[in-house]
């Protein structure tokens, strides 16, 4: 199933997408279940949606922010955010990039989508997830079993680089992202000449 995304809503993902990285820290699909789910928002530099696990399970991650808040450490990687009036644990320092085809399905339960409608809130979570990025780039652990997230974007900057160019070369992170853009500008284009298509 080809989800086509849309910005506010929580996610699953593709089986396919673990069996990919083999990354031993992300946590794999739950059998009949509604875990893990992810909310997704798109980077502007790489075009990859980036995904962040959300939790249940929000005494746990309640106490773990007051825990952190009495010791006077940082807390802002986790947060407690309604999503479709229901409370979730945004964890932050587990977010890892995909690409839009190992998007599942969209989370919906019987009164529709878990999804945020509010801008500032969507606008709030981003900003926040930003900044996140940018350390767990640098190297700062927040947790000792976070994915490897540089390992996981290379993968999937590969992907996108070896569809355009099918060689079987090494590139650096930054032609990858170069390649990445390169697509994304293709299909841009792409959807412009359809749109621009005289009606038969």
């Amino acid at each position: 199933m080809n989800e086509v995304f849309k910005k506010g809503r929580l996610y699953f993902i593709k089986n396919e997408f673990f069996s990919k990285v083999n990354d031993s820290f992300l946590k794999t699909n739950k059998m009949d279940s509604s875990r893990p789910h992810y909310f997704t928002f798109q980077d502007s530099n790489t075009n990859l949606l980036w995904v962040i696990p959300c939790s249940s399970q929000i005494e746990k991650y309640k106490n773990i922010i007051q825990d952190k808040i009495s010791k006077n450490k940082p807390h802002s990687h986790i947060q407690i955010i309604k999503v479709a009036g229901k409370e979730q644990a945004f964890l932050y320092q587990d977010m890892f990039p995909i690409l839009p085809k190992y998007i599942d399905k969209a989370y919906e339960n019987k009164y529709g989508y878990m999804e945020i409608k509010d801008p500032k809130t969507i606008q709030g979570i981003e900003d926040t997830a930003v900044k996140i990025i940018k350390l767990l780039k640098r190297g700062i652990k927040f947790t000792p079993t976070q994915p490897d997230i540089i390992k996981i974007e290379r993968i999937m900057l590969s992907e996108v680089s070896q569809e355009i160019y099918p060689v079987k070369c090494k590139k650096s992170l930054s032609q990858y992202i170069v390649a990445a853009k390169e697509a994304a500008a293709t299909q841009d284009r792409h959807k412009f000449k359809n749109n621009n298509d005289p009606i038969k």
